[in-house]
């Protein structure tokens, strides 16, 4: 099959990671074009090369817009702020260039924001891949933002996302989302229907998230996983520091807790510099070795939507991990069964004491943990959904 994929970001370990582990089971087998953007400030200046681009790859610059501007342009045109961040007539270039030189049996547009480009491949079947449900992100958002300005502003940029979602989806033969949750809130909040939706659930690689027989013994330490670029993630480690650290590091003065992930902000390495038991690793070529030697993953997401990559990784590496309900979030792993899932503070903190301190129920949990993603989430599983999706597509299309 020959497929156009368009995409925010160069697919590779920290960035794009859905679209990173589809490509190295599907990209062997099928002639796959990229056009993504390229951040200067990434680590990966190239697809990595275990991605095979039979098709060829063009990478367009990235060009950072100044944030007020974006923001009078999106309330003026009443559009999502991203979508001027995305705006790129660099990137329109790109993508009529290859169309016109090259024969697609489909195009895969990734992230809502890039939606905007779909007039340039009407003439393919095409699907969007928003990944998540964005406007269930933005409500999030604007209900836990307490200054009234901030909330203000907030809620119109929700108020156009889900605007912008209603409209944009129409425009698609299909529209993917990786959390069955996603879906239900997309098709009762009345912005698409069940005709063109479809869930591709996240893949792990379970050859490369293997679990380790050194798991966890040098240290009593618990580690955070995520890209901190992303202010979910922020957000979520300050609410763990704020509200749960306290008590726990008082129970246990020795523990210590890794935050795991490239870019936190200056602001976050402030916030957190007083304490020598936290340590913020920034951006690890593999972070596997910090996972592993941890005695448990903890994800206190407060925000979010989709199926998040680092909690299945963790699962996959044999980990035991205590999660915020949002942390699971169209994730079918059972409460202790699988996890322990926190739904306050007091339960973060009793749930990691507990596995500190009871290494049978740690190993019991490690197990499930691995045996339930090998079972729903390998990344043969997803490459096949895939293509399954974009199969069924085309056959509506041409019918």
């Amino acid at each position: 099959m020959r497929i156009l994929l368009v995409s925010a970001g160069v697919p590779s370990p920290i960035g794009q990671i859905h679209l990173y582990n589809l490509l190295k089971v599907i990209g062997s087998n099928h002639d796959i074009t990229l056009i993504c953007f390229l951040d200067e400030n990434s680590p990966f200046a190239a697809p990595p090369p275990e991605i095979v681009l039979t098709g060829g790859c063009t990478m367009v610059p990235f060009v950072r817009k100044n944030s007020l501007r974006k923001a009078l342009r999106a309330i003026t045109t009443w559009k999502p702020v991203a979508l001027e961040t995305y705006r790129s007539e660099d990137m329109a270039r790109a993508i009529t260039h290859t169309c016109s030189e090259h024969r697609f049996d489909v195009a895969i547009i990734e992230q809502l924001a890039l939606g905007q480009y779909a007039p340039l491949v009407r003439h393919l079947p095409h699907v969007l891949f928003p990944v998540d449900a964005v406007s269930r992100l933005k409500a999030q958002r604007y209900q836990s933002t307490k200054n009234p300005l901030e909330r203000l502003l907030r809620f119109l940029d929700y108020r156009a996302t889900k605007a912008y979602e209603r409209a944009v989806y129409r425009q698609f033969d299909g529209v993917m989302f990786v959390s069955r949750d996603d879906i239900r809130y997309t098709v009762d909040a009345g912005i698409s229907d069940t005709a063109t939706v479809y869930e591709l659930p996240n893949g792990v690689d379970l050859t490369y998230f293997h679990p380790n027989a050194h798991n966890g013994q040098d240290e009593r330490s618990i580690a955070f996983i995520g890209n901190m670029r992303n202010d979910i993630n922020e957000h979520a480690v300050r609410w763990f520091y704020d509200h749960a650290w306290p008590t726990l590091h008082r129970e246990v003065p020795d523990l210590r807790w890794y935050i795991v992930g490239n870019d936190p902000s200056a602001r976050l390495r402030r916030y957190l510099e007083r304490d020598p038991n936290i340590i913020l690793t920034g951006y690890l070529e593999d972070f596997r070795p910090t996972i592993w030697n941890a005695t448990l993953v903890i994800s206190p997401l407060q925000m979010g939507a989709g199926i998040k990559n680092r909690v299945l990784q963790a699962m996959a590496m044999g980990k035991a991990i205590v999660a915020s309900p949002l942390s699971v979030d169209g994730i079918s792993a059972e409460h202790r069964k699988h996890l322990l899932v926190a739904t306050n503070a007091g339960e973060f903190v009793r749930y990691t004491r507990l596995l500190i301190e009871d290494g049978r129920e740690r190993l019991r949990l490690s197990r499930e943990a691995r045996r339930f993603v090998e079972d729903h989430h390998s990344l043969e599983g997803a490459a096949s959904k895939l293509l399954h999706i974009v199969e069924r597509v085309r056959r509506n299309v041409s019918t």
